[in-house]
């Protein structure tokens, strides 16, 4: 993913959000159908007389709205879940929090990066530094409650396609993590035919979807433990502090 950084922040926005919109496309939403109820069924029914119990009791003041109202409890605060365990960061790395949108991760110190925010998708690039220098990093979060790791499979594989030019794109290895996440090893071509080498970790929140790409040219071997430290530091709110 190093070519997203060469190319301009509305260009590539605008190839990020149709990615996202095309894969919300043909999954409508199912309606529910009403259902009568059996008060509305009775309406039209005859009421019986009142008994001289019923009207006494109907005689007492009702309960007020204060009263029928139980206070919801509040949920405690979550603590952060990483995907699996967690790799130790060096110390030279630095920590990007995004606590608005419910996450964060670690990078090296020195990284060359830019951030962007469009119709509800934030997303942020980097690249990394000596020795490091042959990772790309990619993050992409929006909303999607009705989007699960499936759905996050195919959006990445759009992404990879539209917004890196990325062909002969394959996924080698899926890795289930648990319910929430999933990481995927893929190798494609870019724009220049060179091979690329990522992995993508995929992380469902409560209704926000994330997806951090991290990898680049050549055999991942090299750089494997970079982009291993990457992904399993990564972590997301999962009490869903992500607005």
């Amino acid at each position: 993913m190093l070519h997203v950084l060469n190319r301009t922040r509305s260009l590539c926005m605008v190839a990020l959000v149709t990615v996202v919109a095309a894969a919300s496309m043909g999954c409508p939403k199912e309606e529910k159908k009403p259902e009568a109820t059996a008060a509305a069924a009775s309406t039209t029914a005859a009421k019986p007389a009142a008994s001289p119990a019923a009207e006494k009791a109907s005689a007492a003041p009702a309960a007020s709205s204060a009263e029928k109202k139980k206070p919801v409890a509040k949920k405690a605060p979550v603590d952060k879940v990483a995907p699996q365990a967690k790799k130790e960061v060096p110390s030279e790395w630095e920590q990007r929090d995004h606590t608005a949108k419910g996450f964060a991760f670690w990078v090296p110190k020195g990284v060359k990066e830019t951030q962007a925010s469009e119709d509800g998708i934030d997303v942020y690039m980097a690249q990394l530094p000596a020795p490091h220098d042959k990772v790309g990093v990619f993050v992409m979060a929006f909303k999607g409650a009705d989007k699960k790791l499936p759905e996050l499979t195919t959006i990445t594989e759009k992404l990879i396609k539209n917004v890196d030019k990325g062909d002969d794109y394959k996924v080698i290895k899926t890795e289930p993590i648990n319910d929430n996440y999933e990481v995927l090893e893929i190798q494609y071509k870019d724009k220049d035919g060179k091979l690329n080498h990522v992995k993508a970790l995929l992380a469902l929140d409560v209704t926000d979807r994330y997806i951090l790409i991290a990898g680049g040219e050549g055999e991942l071997k090299d750089s494997e433990e970079t982009v291993d430290t990457i992904l399993a530091n990564f972590e997301m709110y999962a009490s869903g502090l992500g607005e």
